[in-house]
């Protein structure tokens, strides 16, 4: 068991039903629940929690109840009870006994389930049975389907009441895998419980009242589970059992609970908290708490007095929500808060507390009430003839004084008390609204007023006044005495008076409290946060540093640790000196801790507890507490609604192309952090790092297209956020257009018609560049034909004058031979003469006939010779035709003839080289330079026609192919050759026929 609880039971055991009670807060519908009568509660996996009520069922998040009603699908408004299955559907049981389902956020019904009182899910078998009972037909029994979420199919078993009585009906099952089943005995008086698992089962057999229905099929018979789910807690006749595989016992008899209390009246639901605690909710005795249930010294404690308990739920973060028959919901987050009932007062905002003594705690009121707490049983005393003369006056200060008397600030002057209800006002020679009170142990007293301070000895009545303007505070160290002002804050040293907001700028403002701590460490109070001067170091502490707020009103102190009031709170400070610095950690005592109210104006420590003064009564706690979390925040995505259409919420929504607003709604789950709750998100896809959102509601107007992921966690008060955040993958497509495809293909078209349309414009260049070249072509072979039609006549004329030459002669034997070589060299050029080229081996044919024709008219004057390389194939190799020839003839005519007593020699060598064929045409004539001295006819100025003819074929040619001819023409001599005469070298670009 808890310390807290145990803390709780003793208090509860020691006050009965006095001055204290548990802190809680209370729901109701002003709140938003649907209806003040509250059946039953149950949380579910997400974190929600569920309320029954008579006007239909409420989902809470710890900021807003979401209700649903008939026109939200649900069979009746008045739910009776709830219950969650393992795959965390929730189950509705109405009053007109038609169940119902929640199912992925779709209420399912159940029509031909008729007059069902209860449910229960087998874990053994994984099915679901609803219980039912019809007294017009006197039928009972149960109606089952295999749990398969969504695809439940009910099938009746059912019988008349006699017959099913005899039945074993399951009415308990755990996760355990444990059954409970019921059924009467072999006589009216005698009940059975059939116990089972997955290898054995037990029998055991029990007194029932006659009076009333077996536990098989009644549901008003009042049964749990216990803690360890291996047990069952059960009421039967005017006893509580327990009983498990192992025994059945019976614990406590009702009278020992309640006395005069009838008992189909008396138990509406149990909850086993743990092995010792039980939890009983009454229907007319509030909730009782039973400590030590199965053992034999138990403790029984009442809360709530007369309040119709209807269930009790213990969350996941330990905080306790109790229903109510007309009261709503009470929230208890911890067990440790507890308040004091102020009965009979008009107001409840205290304005003051102080511990008079080791037992006895003193508050004032803001409406003039004041009383006296005695720790020692927590009753409390106030005084009705004070409270009559002084309503609303302000008690605003108390402070324990000499002889068991007290002081009194209020807002119409200083009184001294005591507890017989004495008053007796001091100071009757001034008047004022006294703020605060400061008595040394000498009992010396400093009060501050709204005109000053006034220094009063222990008589009280000799004082000596000093208006310095409105006092807000007073305190003393030493011999020193130290006040607050709306200007600043005063020290009186020896007489001396010490402005410290020239010294100290955070010491210039509103003073609202000073306090003194242990170390006498000056702690003061300001609208800016505290500031705390120590050997003449000033430090500051505000919400920077961790305060809930920097509105600070009073600190308290209990050795190292201050208790700070402030209007969010109380900040909790354990603090150390470090080398003169203050090192600390603060956490924040609020609402959602279980104090009464978050504006606090004063704390005081008493005992083991912190007391504070709030807005909405008195709260105290042990000094041990510290505020923390249990467990991370619970992250929900509750609504969605993409483009103005609500969207069902699943893993992944699709959002239309012509929609681009998103709008989200997010549930944090902390009841223990109420409203002071924040969310971060993010898309993923879009941006990685995490945003701050302070409400939880999220809008994108203008949701760009993509696939992304959402993700949201909630951010506890502590700073702890969701270990899973909220996750939902968005897919908004672009429009076609927008498409990577689309722009692909738009880019493949694109760059297919620029490529095609260059293509054409090079096409149409290309093809007039070929229609140029063909055109140019064609004119250069018509060039070609033209000077080759040219070169045959003048290859004849030389042949035919040489013919002459012979006939003159009268050598009729040599002109004839010439005549029958001429003819044969005729024919072969003849036969070539429409074609551009000609095979190597016909040109060498037709270039020997030509040499041995030139021969025969120069006789022994000429000799030739050729020779052709052994890597040349003349069967294959082309060359154009009629191009050697004439520089053959000009180097006879112009090498050879000139020679006087020396052989003319013509050598032609043809060969292969580096892709050419090359032609070297060599005679041993004088050489071109010397004929051009010596005037040699031919070389001197004169361009033969044959020779001029081919250069222009040759430059035709090359106009037209790619690989030109070469032409280079040596004089032997000028190149340093030790003989005369000229080379001709002619190189052809390698081809093939």
């Amino acid at each position: 068991m808890s310390r807290p609880l145990f803390i709780l039971l003793f208090l509860l055991a020691a006050a009965g039903g006095f001055a204290q009670q548990l802190t809680y807060k209370q729901f109701t519908v002003k709140d938003g629940l649907p209806g003040a009568v509250v059946y039953h509660a149950l949380q579910d996996r997400k974190g929600f929690i569920w309320f029954a009520t008579n006007q239909g069922v409420s989902r809470f998040d710890g900021r807003t109840f979401r209700n649903y009603t008939r026109e939200d699908g649900l069979p009746d408004n008045e739910i009776l009870k709830l219950y969650l299955d393992k795959s965390d559907n929730i189950w509705f049981i109405p009053l007109n006994g038609e169940p119902a389902v929640l199912y992925k956020d779709s209420i399912i019904h159940f029509p031909d389930c008729r007059r069902v009182r209860s449910i229960c899910e087998d874990w053994l078998t994984g099915s679901i049975h609803l219980l039912m009972r019809d007294f017009p037909t006197n039928l009972c029994g149960y109606y089952r389907s295999a749990n398969t979420p969504g695809h439940w199919k009910f099938s009746p078993v059912l019988q008349p009441v006699i017959q099913a009585a005899t039945i074993p009906s399951l009415r308990a099952s755990s996760p355990s895998k444990v059954n409970f089943y019921f059924s009467l005995g072999p006589t009216e008086w005698d009940e059975r419980l059939l116990i089972r698992d997955t290898v054995s089962e037990k029998w055991y057999d029990f007194r029932q009242d006659p009076r009333r229905y077996g536990l098989n099929f009644n549901p008003e018979y009042c049964m749990g589970l216990t803690h360890d789910n291996t047990g069952i807690l059960f009421f039967a006749g005017d006893s509580l059992y327990h009983a498990n595989l192992h025994q059945l016992n019976p614990l406590l008899a009702l009278p020992d609970l309640f006395s005069n209390v009838k008992r189909k009246d008396a138990i509406n639901t149990l909850f086993s908290e743990s092995d010792s605690v039980l939890w009983l909710c009454t229907r007319g005795s509030g909730l009782l708490c039973i400590r030590n249930v199965l053992g034999s010294h138990r403790s029984i404690y009442h809360l709530f007095d007369s309040v119709f308990c209807t269930s009790i739920l213990k969350d996941r973060e330990e905080g306790y929500w109790i229903t109510t028959y007309n009261d709503g919901v009470y929230y208890l987050p911890n067990l440790s808060f507890h308040s004091v009932a102020c009965r009979g007062f008009a107001g409840t905002s205290v304005q003051c507390i102080r511990s008079l003594d080791t037992q006895r705690i003193a508050a004032g009121f803001a409406d003039g009430n004041f009383m006296i707490i005695d720790r020692t049983d927590m009753r409390y005393r106030s005084f009705p003839g004070w409270a009559a003369r002084n309503r609303n006056y302000r008690v605003l200060d108390i402070q324990p004084f000499s002889h068991h008397t007290f002081l009194i600030a209020t807002d119409v002057g200083l009184y001294q008390g005591s507890e017989t209800g004495v008053f007796r006002r001091q100071g009757g020679w001034w008047t004022g609204a006294i703020k605060d009170i400061f008595v040394r142990r000498d009992d010396s007293v400093l009060v501050g007023f709204v005109n000053g301070i006034l220094l009063e000895g222990p008589a009280l009545g000799a004082g000596r006044r000093m208006d310095l303007g409105r006092a807000t505070c007073v305190s003393g160290l030493g011999d020193d005495w130290l006040w607050g002002s709306q200007h600043g804050m005063y020290l009186d040293h020896m007489g001396i008076i010490l402005d410290l907001g020239r010294q100290y700028p955070e010491l210039a403002g509103i003073i609202h409290h000073i306090d003194i701590a242990p170390d006498s460490a000056i702690w003061v109070a300001t609208p800016d946060g505290i500031a705390i001067l120590k050997g003449g170091r000033l430090q500051h502490i505000g919400k920077a540093q961790g305060l809930p707020t920097n509105l600070c009103k009073q600190v308290s102190f209990d050795k190292r640790t201050a208790w700070v009031a402030t209007d969010k709170g109380i900040a909790r400070i354990d603090y150390r000196w470090q080398g003169g610095r203050l090192s600390c950690s603060i956490s924040t005592i609020t609402e959602q801790d279980g104090l009464i109210a978050d504006d606090v104006n004063r704390t005081a420590v008493s005992g083991d507890y912190i007391w504070a003064a709030t807005a909405r009564g008195i709260s105290y706690f042990p000094k041990e507490y510290r505020s923390h979390p249990v467990g991370h925040p619970l992250i929900n995505i509750t609504r969605i609604i993409a483009g103005g259409v609500p969207t069902a919420i699943s893993d992944t929504i699709l959002i239309p192309t012509s929609r681009n607003k998103l709008f989200m709604e997010l549930s944090g789950i902390s009841f223990r952090s109420g409203k002071q709750m924040h969310f971060e998100y993010r898309l993923k896809g879009l941006d990685s790092n995490w945003s701050n959102l302070a409400d939880n509601t999220i809008e994108f107007p203008a949701l760009p297209f993509g696939n992304f992921t959402f993700e949201a966690r909630a951010v506890d008060r502590w700073g702890n956020k969701s270990l899973l955040p909220g996750r939902i993958v968005v897919l908004h497509p672009p429009p076609f257009w927008r498409t990577a495809w689309f722009s692909l293909l738009s880019y493949l078209i694109m760059a297919a018609l620029i490529g095609l349309g260059f293509y054409l414009v090079h096409r149409r260049q290309q093809q007039k560049r070929e229609k140029e070249y063909l055109l140019k072509r064609k004119m250069h072979e018509l060039e070609m034909m033209a000077l080759r039609a040219q070169m045959n006549p003048h290859f004849i004329f030389n042949c035919l004058s040489s013919i002459q030459y012979h006939i003159l002669r009268t050598d009729i034997d040599n002109a004839n031979d010439y005549l029958y070589k001429f003819s044969t060299l005729m024919r072969q050029i003849l036969q070539h003469s429409t074609a551009s080229t000609i095979s190597l081996k016909e040109e060498i044919k037709t270039l020997e006939l030509y040499l041995e024709m030139e021969k025969l008219r120069m006789g022994d004057k000429m000799e030739y010779h050729i020779e052709v390389s052994n890597n040349l194939d003349p069967d294959v190799l082309c060359i154009p035709a009629m191009i050697i020839q004439p520089y053959i003839e000009n180097a006879i005519k112009h090498g050879v003839a000139p020679l006087k007593n020396t052989t003319g020699l013509i050598r032609i060598s043809i060969s292969r080289s580096d892709g050419y064929i090359e032609c070297c045409i060599d005679d041993n004539g004088p050489g071109i330079h010397a004929s051009h001295l010596n005037g040699v006819p031919g070389r001197a100025g004169h361009i033969s026609l044959g020779t001029s003819i081919t250069a222009r074929r040759i430059d035709t040619i090359n106009a037209i192919e790619r690989n030109k001819i070469q032409v280079k023409v040596t004089d032997k001599r000028e190149s340093g050759l030790p003989e005369t005469g000229t080379l001709i070298n002619l190189s052809f670009p390698i081809s093939t026929i």
